[in-house]
C-alpha cells in the first residue's frame, strides 16, 4: 500500500493524494435468492499518512484474536476466519458473542480514526433501478448492471467531498481485486471521459486483494453496514432509520430512489442536447 501511495502520489506532484477503498455487496430475497432487492458500493477515503497507522493498528487487532483478515461474510456465517467460533469449543451463543466481539473491536478502530477517514455509501433499491431501465425514455440511456452506477457515484461523491479540503487534493480509488475488475476499470474509465470536470481531482483506479489489505477490510464492513441500513429501510416502509454504528467514520449514505433515477435519466437528456420527454419534465429529484 505504501508503494501504491508513492507511486500514485510522488513528492514533487505538489498535491495531496488520497486512497479511496471501495467495495460492493447485496441484498437477497430471502425467499428468491436471485432476486437483488439492494445493490450498495461503499467505502472510506484517507490520505496514507493516516492509512498507516490505521493499518497497523487494525493488523495488531487481528494478531492478537488469532485471525489473518475480517470479512463479513465469514464474521456473519462463523466460517473461515471464523470457524473455530462454531465449534464445540463455543456452544451457541458464545461462539457469536467472541466473534462480534472481534467485530467490536476492529470497528471501535475505525471510530478512533474517524476524523481522518471519512465513509461514503450508495445504495440503489434494484426495483427502482430496473423500473426505470423499463421505460422507453431510459432506453439505451440508463441500462446495465446497478452496481456500476452505484461505483460511479461512490467515486463522483468522494471527489466532490475533497472540494472542499485545502490545497490541490488527488484521490485514487482501490478496488476488490475479483474477478470483474476488468469490468469495473472500465467503469471507471467511461466515468472520468463522462466527467471531464472530475478527471483532474482522479488519480486512477486499482485492485488489491482485500484478504492482505486492512484498509479494504474496513470497506468490506462499511459496504455491509449500509446494506444493513438498506434492508432495514426496505423493512420500515422506506421510512428513514436511525445509524447506530459507524456514526462517525460514515458521514454520508445517498439512496437511488426512483425521483432520484428520473432526475439522473433527465439530466442526461440535457447532457445529450436531446428533446426532453414529457415524462421527465417535472420531476423532484430526491437523495436521502
Amino acid at each position: 500500500m505504501s508503494d501504491l501511495s508513492e507511486l500514485i502520489f510522488p513528492p514533487d506532484m505538489g498535491a495531496v493524494g488520497h486512497l479511496c477503498m471501495v467495495y460492493n455487496c447485496f441484498l437477497d430475497d430471502s425467499k428468491d435468492q436471485k432476486q437483488e432487492q439492494m445493490i450498495i458500493s461503499a467505502g472510506f477515503f484517507a490520505v496514507p499518512q493516516v492509512w498507516k497507522p490505521f493499518r497497523q493498528a487494525w493488523n495488531a487487532c487481528l494478531r492478537a484474536c488469532g485471525i489473518e483478515y475480517f470479512k463479513t461474510s465469514e464474521w456473519r456465517m462463523l466460517n473461515g476466519q471464523f470457524a473455530r467460533f462454531k465449534g464445540v469449543d463455543y456452544p451457541l451463543p458464545t461462539g457469536r458473542q467472541a466473534a462480534n466481539a472481534i467485530r467490536d473491536e476492529l470497528r471501535n478502530i475505525l471510530e478512533r480514526f474517524s476524523k481522518n477517514i471519512n465513509g461514503i455509501g450508495i445504495a440503489i433499491p434494484v426495483a427502482d433501478y430496473e423500473e426505470v431501465c423499463a421505460m422507453d425514455e431510459a432506453h439505451a440511456i440508463i441500462f446495465g448492471d446497478p452496481y456500476h452506477h452505484a461505483l460511479q457515484s461512490v467515486i463522483i461523491q468522494t471527489l466532490n467531498q475533497m472540494k472542499r479540503f485545502r490545497g490541490r487534493n488527488i484521490a485514487a480509488f482501490v478496488h476488490d481485486d475479483g474477478n470483474d475488475f476488468p469490468e469495473l476499470w472500465n467503469v471507471y474509465k467511461v466515468c472520468m471521459n463522462t466527467n471531464p470536470q472530475w478527471k483532474k481531482y482522479s488519480g486512477g483506479f486499482q485492485a488489491l486483494d482485500d484478504k492482505l489489505h486492512p484498509e479494504l477490510q474496513a470497506a468490506d464492513m462499511a459496504a455491509n453496514y449500509t446494506l444493513q441500513l438498506g434492508q432495514q429501510w426496505l423493512a420500515n416502509g422506506r421510512s428513514p432509520v436511525e445509524k447506530k454504528e459507524f456514526e462517525k467514520s460514515i458521514r454520508w449514505i445517498g439512496i437511488w430512489e426512483k425521483p432520484y433515477i428520473l432526475t439522473l435519466l433527465r439530466q442526461q437528456y440535457v447532457h445529450r442536447k436531446l428533446p426532453i420527454p414529457e415524462r421527465l419534465r417535472n420531476i423532484a429529484g430526491c437523495e436521502t
